[in-house]
């Protein structure tokens, strides 16, 4: 089986570390190298690195003496990489079992797969880990890589895991690096990106297993609803500004993002107002003309049509 570099970016997470660590190296992967990376952490979190790579030859730890932020962890975790395929599992977060494998047993066997993606259970702080039956059957469905980018541009407020993705390291080598100044939706940029470059596959499998603490990032610069489009917008502005801009339908996509999103947010208005939120909701509803000004002339029905969840 081909080898797999594992990224493990690091801050104050010492408490979560070793279980991350545990959930990669558990999986029975011969070729397998991690690098920690700690963005100069105050707590033990460098210790517990350096006691994990005491253990385990496969383990290298970087310890950085300022912390020069998530983006430029991830980019250093690409330079880095030499092996078949390339992951990032944030220190604060699980792999599946039986995951990794799983996904690279089904590259193997498809070479023209770019990246693979999976399911993400979350995992609350103080309740016990979800239960994961490796065994179980998995489903999987292969898109080209432009179909898997016209349906996000459809559904652009849905939620991909990054530490589920899988990704051949050839490919993210001529991705190149992430964006730091996309902060929140780097990844989902990263991920058009790369689609750029083969198919995508998706696995109806757990793959990952994220905590939720409380000190995650989405957390930090979330403020509310329409801070959430304005972000997965600017991640997709900046995908068509760029690799996407190649496409021979980049306007197309660009319009129809910017709609998809003038829906989500006439929607999430529209419920705001009704729930007595009215600057939320007003707001809202001005994001969504600014962005389609069409749209409100459409009848209202339309503003919460294809609407799921909240």
């Amino acid at each position: 089986m081909p080898g797999i570099d594992i990224l493990v970016p690091s801050y104050q997470y010492g408490r979560y570390l070793r279980d991350c660590v545990n959930s990669i190296r558990d999986q029975g992967i011969d070729r397998l190298r991690i690098l920690i990376l700690d963005n100069a952490s105050t707590d033990n979190s460098v210790e517990i690195a350096r006691q994990l790579a005491a253990e385990d030859p496969r383990i290298e730890v970087r310890a950085r003496q300022t912390n020069l932020g998530l983006m430029a962890s991830f980019n250093e975790g690409i330079d880095w990489a030499s092996s078949s395929y390339f992951m990032i599992i944030c220190a604060d977060d699980l792999s599946a079992p039986g995951s990794i494998p799983r996904a690279i047993s089904f590259m193997d066997q498809n070479p023209n797969v770019a990246l693979i993606l999976g399911q993400e259970l979350e995992h609350r702080q103080g309740e016990p880990v979800p239960t994961i039956d490796s065994t179980a059957q998995s489903h999987w469905k292969v898109s080209r890589g432009h179909d898997f980018i016209w349906e996000r541009c459809r559904k652009p407020a849905s939620f991909l895991a990054l530490g589920t993705m899988v990704v051949r390291t050839s490919v993210q080598k001529q991705a190149k690096h992430y964006k730091p100044e996309l902060t929140y939706t780097e990844d989902v940029e990263m991920m058009l990106r790369l689609a750029c470059f083969g198919d995508v596959a998706e696995t109806s499998a757990v793959q990952g297993i994220r905590r939720l603490h409380g000190l995650n990032q989405s957390d930090q610069h979330l403020t509310g609803r329409k801070s959430d489009l304005v972000y997965r917008k600017a991640a997709f502005d900046s995908f068509l500004d760029d690799q996407g801009r190649l496409l021979h339908d980049a306007q197309l996509l660009r319009r129809t993002v910017n709609r998809s999103i003038a829906l989500r947010a006439l929607g999430w208005g529209a419920r705001a107002l009704q729930a007595g939120n009215l600057r939320e909701g007003w707001d809202l509803v001005r994001y969504a003309a600014s962005l389609s000004p069409t749209l409100l002339r459409s009848p209202v029905k339309t503003a919460t049509s294809g609407q799921q969840g909240t």
